[in-house]
């Protein structure tokens, strides 16, 4: 409201108040003029007393400061607000703006909104318990995000390109699940599992194939860890 005042400045009947001021203070004025120069004149031929001629000296004094006064607001009011009041209008509408958004963010914090829509698997904090900022509330998994990983040694990533349509076929459940390979990286040498499978070669590098089923809604009711199989559609393994 500050703000808007001092952009819009006086208004049209704050104007008029202030000439209907400025006149019936110039109209005291020029009483109290008339009456100073009547007691000066009576003054010097000693027809009033000093004190007298003192209250009539200050009565004009104090009716001229007071016509300077509104003569001084009156023209401030006529030429608008000045631009310094604008900007520390301007300046106070920042700090409150300021004030008011760290007030927001203090009241949302009192929840905790995750990032996506994610099915929960561990809740890691209970009621009580103190957690530094970052820590996992809830731990969970995307839904419609269900993927198939491989590890194939580097004598038979060959026959597996990026795209390719691949079978995945499910032992517990004896389901297959069309999908494509998404993605085929080389894994560090320090996750490599070639000592754990003794098929492999020791000098082989392991690569990594993610496959995504082509519906992903079917594959959302498979286990996390289960054994599978892929087939390539021309049969191969």
């Amino acid at each position: 409201a500050q703000r808007l005042l001092a952009d819009n400045g006086y208004t049209p009947n704050e104007l008029r108040e202030l000439e209907a001021k400025y006149i019936a203070t110039k109209d005291q004025f020029e009483f109290a003029e008339k009456s100073y120069r009547r007691a000066n004149a009576m003054f010097e031929d000693s027809l009033m007393s000093p004190q007298a001629h003192d209250e009539a000296t200050a009565k004009y004094q104090t009716a001229k400061a007071q016509l300077e006064a509104v003569a001084a607001e009156l023209n401030e009011a006529e030429r608008g607000t000045r631009y310094e009041k604008i900007l520390t209008t301007i300046g106070q509408q920042d700090q409150a703006s300021g004030i008011l958004q760290e007030v927001e963010v203090s009241y949302s914090e009192r929840y905790i909104i995750a990032t996506n829509y994610i099915t929960v698997e561990t809740i890691n904090l209970r009621k009580g318990e103190l957690a530094l900022a970052g820590y996992p509330v809830f731990s969970g998994y995307i839904p419609n995000s269900t993927w198939f990983r491989f590890t194939i040694p580097e004598s038979g990533i060959a026959s597996f390109k990026k795209g390719d349509q691949i079978t995945v076929s499910i032992p517990y459940n004896k389901k297959t699940y069309p999908g494509k390979i998404l993605t085929i990286k080389q894994m560090p040498r320090y996750a490599d599992i070639t000592t754990a499978y003794p098929d492999y070669e020791m000098d082989d590098a392991v690569y990594e194939i993610k496959i995504v089923p082509l519906s992903a809604r079917e594959a959302e009711e498979l286990l996390y860890n289960a054994t599978i199989t892929i087939r390539k559609d021309n049969g191969s393994l």
